[in-house]
């Protein structure tokens, strides 16, 4: 594993105490054996919680962190479920939310296992609750439920903690939150805490941001699934017109830029994420194929203007498991120049 895996892990492993409402350190043991099927029930899934500690088959299993941190307290199937899945992995592509909360509750009835389809789902839903009324709510309506309780049970805790019927809140998620990317809608807190990269916040000012991804670095994680990663956090002072500019130095293959503000949810469509630019993607992410040394702000060819919105915003870069490179980000302020954001 790359140098900053297991430290990443354990700071994780405390914000998310700390999110959930959870105290102590409830979490043993992180293990990514060859086969975890012994240790999951016999059954072929990514990974489970068992004794204390988490099994994955892959490195950073951030959903199963949230089972491991709350053994104790296990809500619904189909809010927990979504609780572990509103704080799961940023990893792309993520499956395409379908079906809807009335047959996936009744379905959770008296259940311990979720169908695999209606995770995305589960996360959806439960991503809506965490926007509308914050994620202190969104966990005391878990904790007011127990899993393989019936149905019946489960949404008297809507009523209680919420104050509204189930019905009445699928209604309201149906007609208000629009769907969007799980990425979008997953919390990203942890790396938005982080010490954050200033923003240029003066016409003409310049910001060159280096990002190596070697993996003896102890900010560099992975590898999961065919890739190795990092996230920074840079903070926009001011909102306004600002250049943006990126290369990916060395290597192979190409790598990504994925763009991000923190706090975001599916209330802001990808209009209206605080940033425009159209060499960036519908998932925000900018993939860049290897050069051999950085353009810079002399070469218009690999600038673009576009509007930014104050506030602060994490960056992931990726690249291939066994591909070298590193990236470089450059941000210049242009002169004082009206955007316009939703709010």
């Amino acid at each position: 594993m790359c140098a900053g895996t297991l430290p990443y892990a354990d700071g994780l492993v405390g914000y998310l105490a700390e999110a959930l409402g959870v105290s102590g350190s409830p979490v043993d043991a992180y293990w990514v054996p060859r086969d975890i099927t012994s240790h999951c029930e016999q059954r072929p899934v990514l990974g489970c919680v068992n004794e204390g500690g988490i099994f994955s088959q892959y490195v950073l299993h951030q959903h199963e962190f949230v089972h491991a941190l709350r053994r104790d307290d296990i809500g619904y199937l189909s809010l927990e479920e979504g609780l572990a899945e509103a704080y799961g992995d940023d990893l792309l592509p993520t499956r395409e939310i379908s079906g809807n909360e009335l047959d996936m509750f009744k379905s959770s009835d008296g259940e311990h296992y979720l169908d695999a389809t209606s995770y995305p789902l589960a996360g959806f839903f439960a991503s809506f609750i965490r926007a509308r009324d914050g994620a202190d709510t969104l966990v005391e309506l878990v904790h007011e439920t127990e899993r393989g309780e019936s149905f019946t049970e489960a949404r008297s805790a809507f009523d209680e903690v919420l104050g509204q019927s189930f019905e009445e809140v699928v209604v309201e998620r149906d007609s208000t939150y629009p769907k969007c990317d799980q990425t979008f809608s997953r919390d990203n807190g942890y790396d938005c805490a982080q010490q954050a990269y200033p923003g240029p916040a003066s016409a003409g000012d310049e910001v060159v941001i280096d990002i190596p991804m070697d993996c003896a670095r102890d900010d560099v994680l992975g590898p999961r699934r065919g890739e190795r990663w990092k996230t920074i956090a840079i903070e926009i002072p001011v909102s306004g017109l600002y250049l943006v500019g990126a290369d990916k130095v060395g290597g192979t293959a190409p790598g990504d830029l994925r763009f991000r503000r923190c706090g975001q949810s599916c209330f802001d469509d990808t209009t209206t994420q605080g940033f425009a630019f159209s060499w960036i993607g519908v998932d925000a992410t900018m993939t860049l194929d290897p050069v051999d040394s950085p353009r810079g702000f002399d070469d218009p060819s690999a600038l673009e203007a576009g509007c930014v919105a104050a506030g602060r915003y994490t960056v992931r870069a990726s690249v291939a498991e066994d591909d070298g490179g590193s990236f470089q980000l450059r941000l210049g302020r242009e002169e004082p120049h009206t955007c316009e954001f939703s709010q």
